[in-house]
């Protein structure tokens, strides 16, 4: 509010400069700060809490700082649905204007909380951590992205995590041929 107070004030436009330290910094407030810090991300941002909201208009463009303070408020809150939900939205970006500010670190975030999320009972998360990591070789491979995002050992191993959680054993082999490129 005093963000917005101030650049009423004096005139200046609230962009990702000014927006990310303050998601920072609420993330490791009280817990009002924190719900602070959601609502940001929803008003600023465009990301919906989950699948079934519709999100608002973005009114500020996502920087990769941006998008690191987000994902750590969702892991810093344990809200590893939303971690999961934010960063696919910026995966499936149809104008791909977003895409180029994932990094090997948001996806590796991503993948951390499916790993939280993964239990026997859970079903489905193992799948959605080996379709990240499919998503990261395919980017790769066809669009000729940065060499960092391309998953890394990191990766593989939240990756792996979420299969073992889930006990989801058919996935776990076709995570090992994809990293290894041996068949199981």
């Amino acid at each position: 509010k005093r963000l917005v107070g101030a650049s009423e004030r004096q005139g200046f436009k609230i962009d990702a400069y000014a927006v990310a330290p303050t998601v920072f910094a609420l993330a490791r407030g009280s817990v009002t700060a924190r719900e602070q810090a959601f609502s940001i991300v929803h008003d600023y941002l465009g990301f919906s809490p989950d699948a079934h909201t519709i999100p608002n208009p973005r009114k500020i463009a996502l920087s990769s700082q941006l998008l690191t303070s987000v994902l750590e408020l969702c892991i810093i809150t344990k809200n590893y649905e939303r971690c999961a939900h934010y960063t696919k939205s910026v995966m499936s970006d149809k104008q791909g204007n977003n895409i180029s500010v994932l990094q090997r670190s948001h996806m590796i975030s991503a993948l951390q909380s499916l790993a939280a999320l993964s239990s026997p009972q859970s079903g489905g998360f193992a799948g959605q951590a080996l379709q990240f990591i499919q998503w990261m070789l395919r980017g790769e491979a066809k669009r000729g992205w940065p060499r960092d995002l391309w998953p890394d050992i990191n990766a593989y191993l939240q990756a792996f995590l979420a299969c073992r959680r889930a006990e989801d054993w058919a996935t776990t082999c076709r995570l090992f041929e994809l990293m290894s490129g041996y068949r199981v």
